[in-house]
Parts: C-alpha cells; sequence; structure tokens
C-alpha cells in the first residue's frame, strides 16, 4: 500500500469504513505518497487522518486534496482545510443521475404492487 502511494500522482480512497480502516490514510500513508501528489475521499469521512491530511496540506506534501465526504457531518464551515485553494469538496451524490432515480422509482412501484398483492418481494437489493 505504502509502495503503491509512492508511485500514484493520484490516489483515490474506496474503502468501507471498518474498525481496521479508520485512520487508514495517515501520516505514515501520506508521507508515503509521491510530493506533490493528490488525495481524493469517495468513500467514507473517517478513513483519513484529519489532522495528518491537514499537516501534509500545511506543508504542501499534497497538491490537492477532493473529497465527498467529511470527517463529520454536517460538515463544519468553518472547518480550517476550507481555508486551501486546493481542496474541493462536493456532495457525496455522484451516483444519482436521471437514469438512476427512474430505476428507483420503478423499484418502489414494482415492490407496492408486490406488497398489495401479497406477492414476495423481487428485485430488491439492499446495500449500504
Amino acid at each position: 500500500m505504502y509502495e503503491f502511494a509512492g508511485e500514484a500522482d493520484i490516489v483515490i480512497t474506496c474503502l468501507a469504513l471498518t474498525k481496521e480502516t479508520i485512520g487508514i490514510v495517515d501520516n505514515k500513508f501520506l508521507a508515503a505518497m509521491k510530493k506533490g501528489s493528490y488525495l481524493v475521499n469517495i468513500a467514507r469521512g473517517r478513513l483519513l487522518d484529519y489532522k495528518a491530511v491537514l499537516s501534509h496540506l500545511e506543508s504542501g506534501h499534497l497538491s490537492g486534496l477532493g473529497m465527498d465526504v467529511a470527517w463529520m457531518e454536517p460538515f463544519d464551515p468553518d472547518d480550517p482545510i476550507l481555508k486551501f485553494s486546493n481542496v474541493i469538496i462536493t456532495p457525496h451524490v455522484a451516483g444519482i443521475t436521471e437514469y438512476s432515480l427512474r430505476k428507483a422509482a420503478k423499484i418502489v412501484g414494482d415492490v407496492a404492487l408486490q406488497l398489495h398483492s401479497g406477492e414476495p418481494f423481487t428485485g430488491i437489493e439492499i446495500v449500504n
């Protein structure tokens, strides 16, 4: 993991949040990243060690940070990380498209019809 971090220009976190992954992107990991690389977190905010990320932004080791998740929800608008011009924060809604909304509406409708008729539910997937 550290060897990969040292070779990548951009590291994107895509991990589940578990007791083993909380803070996995810590000072050791960030120090292993190439100077001038970018970090993008699209998974869970607490994968990143906040103090380590702040330190590496302040030192210039990280060229930038992109994230659509925060360490705390709701996100603190006075968070010091927001002062950096090389930090981009977006809402965690990248998967919401017209197609996904139509598909969700169809599934809800189908399940409602199945519920009303007493049929077993089909086509339902429960994910995180």
